[in-house]
């Protein structure tokens, strides 16, 4: 499989409709012709991997999303690849865990964010 296959998951037949609105929640199922749903490999991206960020990242990788983490600093995506904390309070050994288990992935090529179901934003905002 590619790098970027897609796996197809079945829609229930009441909600084949390409644009159907699912009432109760109120979500929009967009889907193939075919009656699937193509699945992006992570279930959600989250840019900056700082001391909210990467907490958040492990967090969603231990509850078992499978899980990108997105930084302008290449340094970061190569220290989670390499198993590394660089934040104090982060041991190491939840980072491997994580990344052993292929539920975690560091990288600083934002095009990778179309990978993902959901992408969130952990970045510093400025206070001026």
């Amino acid at each position: 499989m590619s790098a970027h296959a897609r796996i197809a998951t079945p829609v229930p037949s009441e909600v084949r409709n390409t644009r159907a609105i699912i009432p109760a929640s109120r979500l929009r199922v967009v889907g193939d012709d075919d009656g699937t749903i193509a699945k992006s490999p992570y279930d959600v991206a989250v840019i900056g991997l700082g001391y909210v960020g990467l907490p958040l990242c492990l967090a969603f990788a231990k509850a078992g999303a499978s899980v990108l983490g997105v930084d302008t600093d290449p340094e970061k995506a190569e220290k989670i690849t390499a198993s590394e904390s660089y934040i104090k309070h982060i041991k190491s050994s939840d980072i491997a865990a994580v990344v052993a288990a292929k539920k975690f992935a560091a990288t600083n090529d934002f095009a990778e964010l179309a990978r993902a179901d959901a992408v969130l934003i952990c970045v510093p905002t400025p206070l001026t």
